[in-house]
C-alpha cells in the first residue's frame, strides 16, 4: 500500500471515528442517529429497526441526548449504514468538541407545557446543530429545552438551558376578597398571598409555572406573558456545576435565538481548548457575560 493510500485510509478512519463509536474489545461499531427534537416518524423508526436487524445486532438503544443508536455494526458495513441513513434525511451524530444534539421535553403535548418544545428544539437543531456542524468549539456544548418549571430535562446542568415561562398578570379590580382564595391555596410554591383584601404574588418565589391561570372564577388571573428563563454554564459529568439563570426573563423567540448565538460565539472566541462554557463564564465574570449575551 502506497503512502498516499495509507493517508487516505487514515483520513477515512478518522471520519468514521467521528460518526461511529467502536465498541470495547469486539471490534464492532455503534451508529448514533440524531432525532433533531426527540421525535421520529413511524416510518423512520421502522427503517432504523430494519437497519439494526440487517447490519447490526438486532437491537437499538436510546442515548441520553435523545439520539438512537444502532449497535453491533461490522466495519465493512459502516459505509452502507451511513448511505441508508443519509438517504432517509437523518443525521449521524459526531463525537468531539461540537454542539451536541438538542434535547427537549415533551412540553408540546404535556399538560404542564408552556411552550412548543418540539418546534423550538427543531429550530435550534437547524440553526445551531446543523449550521455549526463543522465548527469545532473548545469543548462540547449542550442545549436543552424544558417546557415548564418542572424542568424534567435538567436545564441547569447544560451549557444553555431554556425553560418556558408564563408570567401571571393580576387583575386586582376583579378580586372580591374571598374568605379562602383558590389561587393562594393551589399555588405549590406559596408565592400567592393576600394583603389588604387583594391577592399578590411574591416575584422571588414565583416560578412562572402557569398553574394559577384561570383558577379563580372571577378572572383575577386569566392571562400571562410568555417568555423564557435561560440558564447558562451548567455541566454534568466528572465535574458537576449548576448553571445560573440570567437576571431577565427573555421575551420573544427572536431574542432567545440571538442570546444563544452570542453565547456560542463568546465560547468559540474566548474559550481555551478543553474549557467548558462554565469555565469561560467564571473567568470573564457573570455580570460581564450577561451584558454580552443580552446585547447591553
Amino acid at each position: 500500500m502506497s503512502q498516499l493510500e495509507k493517508l487516505k485510509l487514515n483520513h477515512t478512519d478518522q471520519a468514521r471515528k467521528r460518526e461511529f463509536v467502536q465498541q470495547k474489545e469486539n471490534g464492532f461499531f455503534n451508529c448514533r442517529i440524531v432525532t433533531g427534537n426527540g421525535k421520529l416518524t413511524a416510518e423512520e423508526g421502522i427503517k432504523i429497526c430494519e437497519l439494526a436487524k440487517q447490519y447490526g445486532d438486532g437491537e437499538i438503544a436510546f442515548a441520553t441526548r435523545q439520539t438512537v443508536e444502532i449497535m453491533g455494526i461490522s466495519r465493512e458495513n459502516l459505509d452502507l449504514v451511513k448511505k441508508e441513513i443519509t438517504e432517509m434525511g437523518l443525521i449521524m451524530g459526531e463525537i468531539g468538541p461540537k454542539i451536541k444534539p438538542i434535547v427537549a421535553c415533551k412540553g408540546s403535548n404535556c399538560q404542564y407545557g408552556l411552550i412548543d418544545t418540539f418546534a423550538l428544539a427543531e429550530k435550534l437543531h437547524q440553526l445551531f446543530f446543523v449550521r455549526y456542524h463543522d465548527v469545532e468549539l473548545p469543548n462540547k456544548f449542550k442545549i436543552t429545552v424544558s417546557g415548564c418549571a418542572n424542568k424534567c430535562v435538567k436545564p441547569e446542568l447544560n451549557d444553555i438551558g431554556i425553560v418556558g415561562q408564563l408570567i401571571p398578570q393580576i387583575r386586582s379590580e376583579k378580586c372580591v376578597n374571598c374568605k379562602e382564595c383558590v389561587i393562594e391555596r393551589k399555588c405549590e410554591m406559596h408565592a400567592v398571598y393576600k394583603a389588604g383584601g387583594k391577592i399578590h404574588i411574591d416575584t422571588k418565589a414565583c416560578t412562572h409555572c402557569g398553574q394559577c391561570m384561570n383558577q379563580c372564577e372571577y378572572g383575577v388571573i386569566s392571562s400571562g406573558i410568555s417568555g423564557y428563563k435561560l440558564y447558562i454554564g451548567g455541566r454534568w459529568g466528572k465535574e458537576i456545576k449548576a448553571g445560573y439563570p440570567l437576571s431577565k426573563i427573555i421575551l420573544g423567540e427572536e431574542q432567545l435565538l440571538s442570546v444563544i448565538e452570542r453565547a456560542i460565539a463568546l465560547y468559540k472566541e474566548s474559550g481555551n481548548q478543553g474549557e467548558r462554557f462554565a469555565d469561560v463564564i467564571q473567568r470573564i465574570g457573570n455580570a460581564e457575560v450577561e451584558k454580552i449575551l443580552l446585547g447591553e
